[in-house]
């Protein structure tokens, strides 16, 4: 991916990541709004107990069933900075996947404008502030992307015969529900 291949704007955004992840969990210590529910979701799936389900959560098991099986064999208890960092996966993928996005929508827009434009996008207040969360929201909208990548893929290459194309959508579109917030 271009995104990647212009290194220092992606290193740039991952030290803005670190950074701001860093200083959210030595300012917020406690789960956050919504965090207690999904962290015990997920710290009960940690410890094993795969039946175990708090019915005020309304979205998909996916986050937590994946986080749990994740970095249950090398961070026992599944302690909240932990489950915050795996919310750092989706935030480093949408900047590529919106990139990917940009390119297949706009094939003559410049490599400069696709990389300011999915940098922009990236870092979006509404979207970014739930990087440092242990939310749903940047796995259900990196998972969106990576849907909407495929699909245009799909589309794009109508006319060729492949069939990678229909089963990457429909995984990215059953990983979408999976991860999806109501």
């Amino acid at each position: 991916s271009a995104f990647i291949g212009s290194s220092a704007l992606f290193a740039l955004y991952a030290a803005l990541l670190a950074a701001l992840y860093r200083a959210f969990n030595d300012e917020v210590r406690e789960p956050y709004m919504d965090e207690p529910f999904h962290v015990r979701q997920t710290q009960s799936y940690c410890a094993g107990n795969w039946t175990e389900w708090d019915e005020k959560i309304t979205t998909f098991p996916g986050l937590y069933a994946a986080t749990a099986l994740l970095v249950r064999g090398w961070a026992p208890g599944c302690e909240l900075p932990l489950l915050r960092t795996v919310n750092l996966i989706p935030a480093l993928a949408t900047p590529p996947l919106l990139l990917a996005q940009l390119r297949l929508l706009y094939p003559s827009l410049s490599t400069t404008d696709a990389l300011a434009n999915s940098a922009v996008l990236s870092l979006l207040p509404t979207h970014f502030f739930f990087h440092f969360l242990y939310y749903t929201d940047s796995a259900a909208t990196a998972s969106v992307l990576l849907f909407l990548v495929l699909l245009s893929q799909q589309v794009a290459s109508a006319g060729a015969q492949s069939s990678s194309g229909g089963f990457g959508s429909s995984g990215g579109g059953g990983g979408l529900l999976l991860r999806l917030a109501t």
